[in-house]
């Protein structure tokens, strides 16, 4: 679950908009998304092929 906190602005002052992507993604909580980055930037300095999800 994610939580937000938007400005509450009048629809005559102001307009926002929020943008998610749809997809899961391939790990299960925030460290395995650390290791994921760290494989990530070692791909990248090797010349190596990065994933989609490599940012």
């Amino acid at each position: 679950m994610i939580n937000l906190a938007l400005p509450n602005w009048a629809s005559s002052q102001g307009r926002i908009s929020v943008n998610f992507r749809d997809d899961s993604l391939p790990f299960g909580d925030y460290d395995s998304y650390l290791a994921y980055q760290a494989r990530c930037k070692i791909k990248q300095r090797l010349g190596l092929a990065l994933d989609a999800y490599c940012r």
